[in-house]
């Protein structure tokens, strides 16, 4: 919760847990939700976040894909026997700060994007100046399997943004710009970031908000000169 709600855990935190969970860093693992790919992808990145060296996939559709494919579904907790899970420091490369965002406001690199992916109605209602808006929800089907390579190239190819360019991404607390990310970086985007802090910490402080313009239809109302 420091600085703000959902904010990344400590290192010691992240590491307590795989471990209760029988991980080590070296294990293979397929990780899936029941809540549009993102808490799975939120998962994939902490880990890739913290160093982990196995293999991490996430299963495109969650637990309503696995159903599907006729994958058993049971209830109760399944157990492993606890590990050590050794995490790193953490890969800052991988991690925005306010600080960093403001910088590119001040001095803007021509390779620099950032991305908004909330919702029509929070983007609206005010963002980080500069941000393109692309909802995460277009990251998948309607039936929430995640896009292929070819249709998330050019999804983004459209807007502008290209693999070579540096790309943080955020939302309200950055849950699901971590689908945007995993969305990304399996397609073959490389130099993403995740602003964490999101836009909880930034519409908290005393940062630059923009308000787009909402065009509202136009109704014209015929005289009846009869």
């Amino acid at each position: 919760n420091s600085p703000v709600p959902n904010s990344i855990a400590p290192a010691a935190v992240v590491a307590k847990a795989a471990g209760m969970a029988g991980l080590t860093t070296d294990s293979n693992i397929l990780v899936y939700d029941d809540n549009k790919n993102m808490d799975s992808s939120r998962l994939y990145w902490t880990l890739k976040f913290y160093g982990h060296k196995g293999d991490i996939r996430i299963v495109s559709g969650g637990l309503q894909a696995l159903s599907s494919a006729g994958m058993e579904i049971v209830k109760g907790i399944e157990s492993a026997p606890e590990q050590t899970y050794s995490t790193s420091t953490g890969d800052m490369s991988m991690l925005a700060t306010t600080a960093d965002i403001s910088q590119n406001m001040d001095n803007p690199s021509d390779d620099f994007v950032l991305i908004d992916v909330r919702t029509d109605e929070e983007y609206n209602a005010g963002t980080i100046p500069g941000a393109i808006h692309i909802n995460f929800e277009k990251n998948n089907f309607d039936y929430r399997t995640m896009r292929t390579v070819q249709q998330i190239r050019m999804l983004y190819k459209e807007n502008g943004i290209m693999p070579e360019d540096s790309i943080v991404m955020y939302c309200k607390t950055s849950i699901r710009a971590a689908n945007t990310y995993a969305s990304l970086y399996n397609a073959g985007y490389r130099n993403l970031k995740i602003y964490d802090g999101a836009w909880l910490e930034w519409s908290g402080s005393d940062k630059p908000v923009y308000k787009p313009e909402v065009n509202l239809p136009t109704v014209t109302i015929q005289q009846d000169n009869s």
